[in-house]
C-alpha cells in the first residue's frame, strides 16, 4: 500500500468520475483523480498558512513601525520631562504628578498678605517683567461697586449680551399722549380694545370682553342650489326659508370636502306650529365630484311612527326587526302608542288567506262596512220561478224559490 502523491498547487477544480469513467487505481488512476486535487489544494494551504504566520511573526518582532504624530497612529516614546514642548513624546504618571505636587504647593503656601504685585511676582518667579504686565492688565480692570458704571461702552455691552439699548427699556409703567413709532415688546398693560376690531368664525371681537364662538354658524337664507350648482367646501348650514327647498321652512347641512367635489345636503323641516311640535320632514340629497354633475332629487325620509299600522306584504316567514306578523295577535298598547291609535283592541287583524279590501268611503259599492272590520259571505238572495206540469193535478202549479237556481224540468 503506497500514500498519494501531494503537490503543494491550486486546483481550478475538481474532477468528478462520470458512470462512463472506468475505475482505475495508481498514481494516475481515474479513481484517485479527485482525492489527488483535494490533496494538492490542502498542501498549497497549509503552505500559505505556514507563509503568512512566520511573516506576521517577523513583522511583530521587527522595530520597523512608524511614529505616533498628531495626525497619525504609530509608537511613542514615553517621557518624565515636566517642562517639554515635545509633540511626539508622551507624559508618565510621573511628569503628571509633579506638575501637580507644584500647583497644590503654591496654591498651599501662597502668602496671605499678597495684597501688592511685587509680592504676587515674588510668589511666583520674582520676575519684574511678569509684574509690570500684570500691573497693565488690573489697571482695565472694573469695579465691582461701580455695577457697570465703569464700563467704556456700554450701548455694545449691552448688544453683546443680546439686550435692547438701555435708552428703549423702562423699569416703570409709562404713559404717552401721543403714537409711538418704532417696534415694541412686551404686553399692553393699560390696552381694553383692538385699534381695529376682527372677527372670529363671524362673530366680531375688539378684546374688549370674551366671545362666544359657536363651531358651526348659518350662513343665512342661502338659496337652495340647482342644476350643477357647487357649494362652498367645508361643513355649511343654511336656513330655509321660502328660498327654493321642498319644505318651506328648516335648517340645511351642506358637506363638501376640500379635495373631491362631492357634496350632499341634509335638510330637517321645522315642525307646522310651534304649540303642536308635529314631526317635520327630513329630506336629503346629494351630487358626484364632477363639475357637470348634477344634484340627485330630494328624498324624504321616513319615520318609524309614519310606517306603524301599516299592512304590508312580505315574502318570507319571518318578520323584519320591528314589524309583526297580522295573525291575530295581541300587542302591548303602552309600549307601542302609534300603533294602539290604529288598533284600539290591542289585537292585530287576521289577514292569513285574506284580501285587503278598500274601505268604500261613500263611494256606495260597499256599503254598511267600517274600518276593520271583515266581510263575510256575500252571496245575495236570488229568487226564480219554477214551474212544473202536473197532469195528475189537472195544470200548473207556480212554486216561488229563494236562494238557489234550478233546472226547469217539465213531465209529461
Amino acid at each position: 500500500m503506497s500514500y498519494l502523491k501531494e503537490t503543494a498547487a491550486w486546483e481550478d477544480g475538481i474532477y468528478q468520475i462520470e458512470t462512463s469513467d472506468p475505475v482505475l487505481g495508481g498514481p494516475d488512476g481515474i479513481a484517485n483523480r479527485p482525492a489527488r486535487e483535494l490533496a494538492n489544494r490542502t498542501a498549497w494551504l497549509k503552505q500559505q498558512l505556514k507563509e503568512a504566520e512566520a511573516a506576521l511573526t517577523a513583522h511583530t518582532r521587527s522595530r520597523n513601525h512608524p511614529d505616533a504624530s498628531l495626525s497619525e497612529k504609530g509608537f511613542v516614546r514615553l517621557s518624565n520631562a515636566n517642562q517639554s514642548s515635545s509633540e511626539t513624546e508622551a507624559a508618565t504618571p510621573k511628569a503628571v504628578k509633579i506638575v501637580n505636587d507644584r500647583l497644590n504647593a503654591v496654591v498651599d503656601h501662597a502668602p496671605s498678605d499678597l495684597d501688592t504685585l511685587n509680592k504676587l511676582a515674588q510668589a511666583i518667579s520674582n520676575n519684574p517683567t511678569f509684574s509690570d504686565s500684570v500691573t497693565q492688565l488690573l489697571s482695565q480692570k472694573l469695579a465691582k461697586n461701580e455695577n457697570g458704571a465703569d464700563i467704556p461702552d456700554k450701548d455694545q455691552f449691552v448688544k453683546n449680551l443680546g439686550l435692547l439699548e438701555t435708552e428703549n427699556r423702562w423699569s416703570n409703567r409709562q404713559i404717552f399722549n401721543t403714537l409711538i413709532s418704532g417696534d415694541l415688546d412686551g404686553n399692553a398693560v393699560s390696552a381694553t380694545t383692538l385699534q381695529t376690531a376682527r372677527k372670529i368664525n363671524g362673530v366680531p371681537f375688539n378684546g374688549s370682553a370674551d366671545i362666544s364662538v359657536n363651531t358651526l354658524v348659518s350662513r343665512g337664507r342661502v338659496p337652495a342650489l340647482s342644476g350643477n350648482d357647487q357649494g362652498t367646501p367645508g361643513i355649511q348650514l343654511y336656513e330655509a326659508y321660502n328660498n327654493g327647498y321642498p319644505t318651506p321652512y328648516g335648517n340645511v347641512i351642506h358637506l363638501k370636502g376640500a379635495s373631491s367635489g362631492g357634496e350632499g345636503e341634509l335638510l330637517m323641516g321645522w315642525s307646522g306650529t310651534s304649540i303642536t311640535g308635529t314631526h317635520a320632514p327630513v329630506y336629503i340629497r346629494s351630487r358626484r365630484d364632477v363639475g357637470g354633475a348634477p344634484w340627485s332629487a330630494w328624498a324624504q325620509f321616513c319615520t318609524a311612527n309614519e310606517l306603524a299600522g301599516i299592512p304590508l306584504p312580505f315574502p318570507g316567514e319571518v318578520p323584519p326587526s320591528g314589524w309583526l306578523r297580522c295573525n291575530g295577535q295581541g300587542f302591548n298598547t303602552t309600549a307601542y302608542p302609534v300603533l294602539a291609535s290604529f288598533y284600539p283592541s290591542g289585537n292585530l287583524p287576521d289577514l292569513r288567506g285574506e284580501f285587503i279590501r278598500g274601505w268604500d268611503d261613500g263611494r256606495k259599492v260597499d256599503t254598511g262596512r267600517s274600518l276593520l272590520s271583515a266581510q263575510d259571505d256575500a252571496m245575495q238572495p236570488i229568487t226564480a220561478k219554477w214551474t212544473m206540469d202536473d197532469m195528475a193535478a189537472g195544470g200548473g202549479i207556480d212554486t216561488p224559490l229563494r236562494g238557489l237556481i234550478y233546472r226547469q224540468r217539465r213531465e209529461g
